[in-house]
Order: structure tokens, then sequence, then C-alpha cells
């Protein structure tokens, strides 16, 4: 009876550990819940962030090139002159060029001195109005005579504007302006994320878009609550259903929130906030991804957690380790698979941008270290757009898969790397070579895709799908960092582009 008790006491110590272990692993399973939606959403939050970033400098960057190369000798003597004919005739062709390229490109303004208007290329009619009063933009500018770049409310709506001081000689007389419709950030946003995005707008900058065009209004936002607007960048019955969908309580959301409807789940996160050319907060966007998959896992593992806990009451303390051990195993694939998910690019099996960002620094501070030279090459598939809008995306989906599998088999070693950082763009790092055989090793790959025969009949004068390499050699590390390299890079690529495209331009620094 002794030794029974003996027994009992044992068999229900044991019983107890087994069961204050289940809890333990229970609530080890709730937290990984927890923490990989956190992980998750805080990923896609600083992949926003980056997406947003990098669409209003590749904007700026772009767009203020072009700008001012619009303002040749030409232009501002008209300007000067105050001949406005002659002005819209030297600037119109720029400007109908820049609207086939872009149809978010909504005005070029030219303003006098005293800030009134010179000549809308969107509207030559219109001019001679004091702008002074509501763009405070112009009087920033027209007080520093600099450019000046950012956000801004408009009449017709909310722009992304670059304003550029002109002078003659020395003589300031005026200034010219581009705008771009804010709904270009929300189309570049949806191109490079899988999340679905809508912008908030506090009121008090829709109001002058209300007084001069109420008509625009109502196409252009979607009242929400007394303190913000909805961008309509969808059609109108979309952003209708998500405003039934979402309710009154968005901006209470601080970081995320779960949503169900119709038996789907829905993630819902504040995002990005947003601000105008002077730093003041104009709004804010937010961004929704179905997460179906996610907690019909989420809910099988509970189930199977539940399933373990009975079956551990019943087997022995080995038994227990066992499923530990197996337990922990099935979480570190998990982990794999979405270190997989987060650093691989799902289109065309290379690394993504994401990963990029981490493995350029690191790749620089060994290289540095070793005193290894690296090779950095920007990629660009040309007219990457005209062949979509021709073969059809899912042709150039097939384009792309093709373009960095040719490119990835000219990897030798593990330390050298390909990365798709955007659309049509890809970046290439190799470690160990010379400024000559680095060139060699470029215009290796330009051979190669051009020898893939893809047919592309509007590259002329080529017919075939090209790319274009802008190439950075660095072997005095002194001063370097990502940004200078990437931005080596990307004026050399861009001279590739404008010197005939099937070319690679390089920058060396030894």
């Amino acid at each position: 009876m002794k030794h029974f008790f003996r027994f009992k006491y044992i068999l229900l110590t044991i019983i107890a550990i087994q069961i204050f272990s289940s809890s333990i692993l229970m609530y080890l399973g709730h937290y990984q819940y927890k923490s990989i939606l956190d992980m998750h959403t805080k990923h896609e939050t600083i992949r926003a962030n980056k997406i947003y970033k990098n669409v209003f400098k590749e904007v700026n960057h772009l767009y203020s090139v072009l700008s001012e190369n619009i303002l040749t000798d030409e232009v501002v003597d008209a300007f000067f002159n105050k001949d406005r004919d002659r002005l819209y005739k030297l600037v119109y062709p720029r400007f109908n060029e820049l609207q086939q390229l872009n149809y978010y490109v909504e005005n070029i303004h030219f303003h006098t001195v005293d800030m009134h208007s010179f000549l809308r290329l969107h509207k030559p009619e219109l001019y001679g109005d004091d702008l002074s009063t509501f763009r405070p933009i112009l009087v920033q500018e027209n007080q520093e005579r600099k450019k000046l770049y950012g956000l801004e409310s408009g009449k017709h709506g909310i722009f992304y504007r670059i304003v550029i001081p002109v002078y003659k000689g020395s003589q300031y007389i005026g200034s010219m302006e581009l705008g771009i419709d804010i709904r270009f950030l929300m189309k570049r946003l949806n191109q490079f994320s899988e999340l679905q995005s809508f912008m908030f707008v506090v009121k008090n900058q829709t109001k002058l878009i209300h007084k001069y065009d109420e008509k625009k209004a109502k196409t252009y936002l979607l009242d929400y609550d007394k303190h913000y607007e909805l961008l309509q960048y969808y059609k109108n019955e979309i952003s209708e259903d998500f405003l039934k969908f979402i309710g009154k309580d968005i901006v209470k959301i601080k970081n995320y929130e779960i949503f169900k409807k119709n038996d789907a789940v829905y993630l819902v996160h504040n995002g990005l906030v947003l601000k105008d050319y002077a730093n003041k907060y104009i709004g804010f966007i937010i961004f929704i991804q179905k997460l179906d998959y996610y907690f019909d896992t989420v809910f099988i593992i509970r189930w199977i957690s539940i399933t373990t806990t009975f079956i551990l009451l019943l087997l022995s303390v080995g038994l227990i380790y066992i499923l530990i051990k197996r337990h922990t195993g099935r979480l570190i694939i998990k982990e794999k698979e979405l270190t997989e998910l987060v650093t691989m690019d799902q289109l065309t099996n290379v690394r993504n941008r994401y990963s990029f960002n981490k493995i350029f620094a690191d790749e620089l501070k060994i290289n540095s270290r070793n005193k290894t030279s690296l090779t950095f090459l920007m990629i660009d598939i040309d007219k990457f757009k005209q062949y979509n809008d021709t073969y059809g995306h899912p042709m150039g989906d097939k384009v792309l898969k093709t373009v960095a599998q040719s490119m990835k088999t000219m990897l030798k070693r593990p330390s050298d790397y390909i990365f798709r950082v955007g659309g049509e763009e890809f970046v290439i790092l190799y470690s160990g070579l010379t400024y000559k055989e680095a060139i060699s090793y470029g215009e290796a790959i330009l051979k190669n895709i051009y020898n893939l025969n893809i047919e592309h009949k509007y590259n002329q004068p080529y017919n075939n799908l090209t790319i274009s390499i802008g190439l950075c050699h660095i072997e005095d590390f002194t001063d370097k960092n990502e940004e200078i390299i990437y931005k080596n890079a990307d004026e050399a690529l861009y001279e590739a582009k404008e010197s005939g495209k099937n070319r690679l331009v390089s920058r060396q620094y030894s």
C-alpha cells in the first residue's frame, strides 16, 4: 500500500509536470502566433515606408532632371521676354512627352516674380491670376529663391510639386513648377507591394478642392468623418465598400487590427504618416492584407496543440521530451520558410529588395575590411513598360523570370549575389574582379540577354529584348557608403539609357 501511494504521488507529480509543461507549450504557441503577426506587420510597415520614400526619391530625382532640362536658353528667353505663345510652343512637346510617360503628370506651370500665373501648359488660356493666397510653396520659393519639392494641396487635388527658380543670367525672373497627382504614389505602392493601400487626408487640406471644383472633389474624395476624407484612388464602389467594412475606427488603430468579414480574415495596419513639403501632417495611409491562409494554419496548429496536450497526459516524461523536440523542429522549419518568404522575390526566385539592403551593407563592410574589390551592377530591362503593353503582363512576368535566371547562371561563388530591387530592375554584387574584368563581366551579361532572342519590336533599333547596365567598381572604400555607390551606379544606368540602351556605362574608384 505504501508503494502504491508513493507511485500515486509520483504519477500525480508527473501528470502535474506534464500539465504544466503542456500549458507552457500552449502559451508559447500563442506567443509565437502574436510574435509572428507582430513581425509580419512590422516588416510590411518597414517595406511600405521604404517603397514610399523610394517612390518620392525616384520622382524627385527623375522629374527634377527632366524639369531642369526643359529650361533651355530659348525657354528662358521666351519667359524673360514674356512671349507666352513662344514659351508654349517650346515647352508643350516636352509636357506632352511627360504625360505619355506618366499620365499623372498633370501640369507644368510658369509663375512671374510677383507670383501670378504666366503659363499653364495644361490650360494655356488661363493665366494672370494671383497664386500667392493659396500656394504657400510658391511663396516660400519666391522668398528663398531655391528649388522646393514635396506634397501640397491645390484647387484640383493633392500633388507632389517640384518648384524651380528661373534666372536670366543673375536676374530672378520667376519660377517653373511640375505637378504630379498623389495617386501616382498609390499606384507605385500597389505595384511594389501585395498590400492594398488607402489614403486618408485631413479636411483642412481639401478645402480648396471643394471650394474651386466641387465636381472634381466628389470623384476625387470620399467623406470619412469630421476630420478626414478618403482619396478615391480606386473606383467609387471599392472605396465605399472599404468604408463600410472598416467602419469609423481606423484612426484609432495604433499598430494593427484583425478584421473578419464573410469568413475572410484581414490584417489592417496604419503604415504611413503623410507630411507636406513643409513637414506638416496632412494624413496617413493604411494597408490591408488578406490572411486567410495564415489563420487557417493557426487554427490547425491550435487543434494539434489540444490533441497533443491530451496525449501528453497519457505518456511518459520521455514522450513529452520527444514531442517538445519535434515541436521545436517544426518551429525551426516554419522560421526558415518565413525567412525565405521575407528575403526572396517570389516571381523570379532571386533575392529581393529587403535582402539587398542587408547583404549590400554587410558585403561593403567585409570587402572594405579585406581590401577586396566590389563590383556593383545596376541592371534595367529596356522599354519594359512597352513590352508589357505590347505582349501582355503574363509574358512580361515570363521575361522577368528568364532574364533573372540567365543572370543568375553567371554567378560563380556563394559571395556573388543577384537581387530584384524593383519592377524590371536588378542589382548584381560581384567581389574580387579587376576593373577590366568587371567591364568584361557586365558586357557578357549584355550579350547573354540579347542572345536570348526575345522579340521586342518596340525596342529599336535592336528588335530584341535588351538591358542597360550602370556599373560602379570600388577598390578604394574611403568615404564610400551604400548611398554613394547606389547613386553612382544609378547615374551610370541613366547615362546608358540616355545614350541608346543595350550598353554598359561604368564608374571606377581605385
